[in-house]
């Protein structure tokens, strides 16, 4: 580097102000969201592997079928589309860093009315807000499908058996066209019915998480305006655009939508609203419990770090 021209080193210095400075310069949180961002695109790297695809599907994908439970952390990070994971990473960046700016909030505003319980850094609440409404909304996917979408799969292979027994009273040539396209469809109905029902439906992909902080973002910051990645690029009110989704979401569970995970996404908004109104509280006994177990652990004096009481009005 020393031998290098005086131009060259200029360039090579402004290049590494231009890539690092802004890194340094964003906030805790958004550092986290591009972190797990690069986690997602290095795994969407690997579902390019053709080797590799058995086990991206068995092990980055979540199959409530397959009796495999680890897969419901995995999956989380995991997407096999680009497009998929572009949005994902885009409201990613968008709604982690406000949702971090908002547990920074309430959880000040838990010590001022229980006690200074100081934290370093907020990227390890974040992250586990992300893990913990990435599993949730995994589950409440896991159940919707096992206790209700493969019940009813059940209920169309049985229903389909039966049904070419009702088909062969037709005695002229028109019926016997129109029984013999009726049974065609509802072979291939029964078909697509029994593959499904055999394998599973397999869920992968961020968007449960990203809709807990969609959620805490849309109730911390009511005023806010957002602008969809799709058209028409109008803003509109955060709550607005955020009950529109999950209108959308609902109406994608009534009529059976599989385009999406929408139980996931229900799943996910539901968690996001809890931990808004109680994350905080939770987050500050989980601390208060594990500041003296570290202190044990690790021999270290954390006593300046433990509970004090709030300063007094002067």
């Amino acid at each position: 580097m020393e031998q290098m021209p005086e131009t060259i080193k200029a360039m090579v210095a402004w290049s590494y102000v231009q890539v690092f400075q802004p890194i340094l310069n964003a906030s805790e949180g958004k550092r986290v969201c591009w972190a797990i961002g690069a986690l997602n695109c290095a795994i969407w790297v690997a579902w390019r592997v053709p080797r590799w695809n058995a086990f991206m599907l068995r092990s980055f994908s979540h199959n409530a079928l397959s009796g495999r439970s680890y897969t419901l952390l995995t999956s989380m990070f995991s997407h096999e589309n680009i497009f998929h994971l572009m949005f994902n990473c885009l409201a990613l960046a968008s709604f982690g860093a406000a949702a971090g700016q908002q547990l920074i909030v309430r959880y000040k505003k838990v010590e001022e009315e229980r006690g200074l319980l100081s934290e370093p850094t907020p990227k390890w609440h974040l992250l586990a807000l992300f893990i913990s409404a990435g599993l949730f909304s995994g589950l409440v996917s896991h159940v919707a499908y096992a206790r209700w979408r493969y019940p009813r799969l059940i209920a169309q292979l049985k229903s389909a058996g039966a049904s070419p027994s009702t088909l062969r009273s037709g005695s002229s040539a028109a019926s016997h066209t129109a029984a013999s396209a009726s049974a065609e469809t509802a072979e291939t109905a029964l078909s697509a019915a029994a593959k499904e029902a055999k394998r599973g439906e397999h869920s992968l992909g961020s968007s449960g998480a990203i809709y807990a902080l969609f959620a805490i973002t849309a109730l911390g910051f009511p005023d806010a305006e957002i602008t969809f990645v799709i058209p028409p690029w109008i803003p509109i009110n955060i709550q607005t655009g955020f009950g529109a989704l999950l209108a959308l979401d609902f109406l994608g569970v009534l009529r059976g939508w599989r385009v999406f995970d929408h139980f996931a996404h229900l799943g996910g908004a539901l968690f996001g609203a809890f931990w808004y109104y109680y994350g905080a509280q939770i987050w500050y006994e989980l601390r208060s419990w594990d500041l003296p177990v570290a202190g044990a652990l690790y021999g270290g004096n954390l006593r300046s770090l433990g509970r004090q009481p709030p300063p007094q009005e002067s």
